[in-house]
């Protein structure tokens, strides 16, 4: 069982539940299915029960090594799965923060207001696994989340036996710090949602069908990542993520403080660059294209700037985050090397034209 934490004598826990309910409304972002809504709405969930369990404890990660992971299942209907025996009703569980959730299976639906938790307590995700597909929901979209190793979010839509692949790790928005492989999720979440494809949130296309995107591109989407950043993983430090920072020797897209990430060695810096089919010229008829020199020059100049910006402000990490308008889906070897030798994270999105073009 865990130690319920002492409030304050100022705080009332109804005063809190009720304000998260207020807040729980609408999640950042928006959804466009309900496995999605369900990710987000857990993912925020987390948030704040990682804040209101332990922002009073002395040693956060002391404290969260007693802890069991808990599993959140996915059912449309979670009543459905009463004829098991084996389950609770967990009253008003979207706003109840102070809910013990250690070693607990949680069914609940996309917006988390019918919840139920299974009795049988599990000490491991293989034992979750087990009585899972006991139920037949071994392929339930369903997230882990394991509070003794550093708070791990894990997001598995096909199912909690699904292939490592199809697994992606959420950052855990109430530490609001992310190490390098954490922040390796956020980039490749924030282009599923916002570039991947025409649909989603950032403006990028003029023409996705004819490949030609606005003329403001990068500022575009640096403005969406920064947006990104501070809303959905840096809320409470949102005044340390900052985007057209002032270097001496020039301006990065994105900084993000060495407070907020881990290891606390150095600042992070993301600099974009776009890489482009056709120009923009305000008429999709244009007809005119870049070379390949042209776009692997673009993709250079955006590793050798993160490379100095990286060297001046005495940083930890240098991303050069190259979105990709071209016609073909290819790799970038010379760029990847040059990356290397000088110390970069160099990172490709390809933005698809369609979602059928993606298969």
């Amino acid at each position: 069982m865990t130690r319920k934490p002492q409030l304050p004598s100022n705080v009332d826990e109804k005063d809190l539940e009720a304000t998260f309910a207020n807040s729980f409304s609408y999640v950042p972002d928006g959804s466009s299915s309900s496995n999605d809504a369900f990710r987000d709405y857990v993912h925020k969930w987390l948030a704040e029960w990682v804040k209101r369990q332990f922002e009073f404890a002395e040693d956060i990660n002391h404290a969260a090594s007693k802890l069991s992971p808990a599993i959140f299942v996915f059912v449309e209907w979670p009543q459905d799965i009463i004829h098991a025996g084996d389950v609770t009703l967990i009253e008003d569980f979207f706003c109840k923060t102070s809910t013990d959730i250690s070693g607990k299976i949680i069914f609940a639906n996309a917006n988390l207001r019918s919840a139920y938790y299974s009795k049988t307590p599990i000490k491991t995700t293989e034992q979750g696994a087990i009585l899972l597909s006991g139920l037949g929901l071994q392929n339930a979209p369903c997230i882990i989340f394991k509070p003794a190793e550093e708070f791990k979010i894990a997001w598995s839509p096909d199912g909690i036996s699904t292939s490592p692949s199809n697994i992606t790790h959420l950052p855990i928005k109430g530490l609001d710090k992310v190490s390098k492989e954490e922040l390796d999720e956020v980039l490749k979440d924030f282009h599923k949602r916002n570039t991947e494809f025409p649909n989603g949130t950032a403006m990028v296309w003029d023409s996705a069908t004819k490949r030609i995107v606005i003329r403001n591109c990068e500022a575009s989407i640096r403005d969406s990542l920064h947006r990104h950043l501070r809303d959905r993983v840096f809320a409470s430090n949102a005044k340390l993520i900052l985007r057209e920072y002032e270097l001496e020797n020039g301006r990065v897209d994105i900084w993000i403080a060495p407070s907020v990430v881990r290891p606390h060695t150095g600042a992070c810096l993301i600099e974009l660059k776009v890489l482009r089919s056709r120009p923009f010229s305000g008429s999709s008829s244009n007809n005119a294209t870049y070379s390949s020199n042209t776009n692997e020059r673009w993709a250079r100049r955006g590793v050798n700037q993160a490379a100095r910006y990286k060297a001046i402000d005495n940083a930890d990490l240098g991303y050069t985050c190259c979105f990709d308008a071209r016609d073909d889906d290819n790799e970038l070897p010379d760029i990847v090397k040059l990356a290397n030798e000088k110390d970069v994270c160099f990172r490709r999105y390809f933005m698809y034209s369609s979602t059928d073009s993606a298969s």
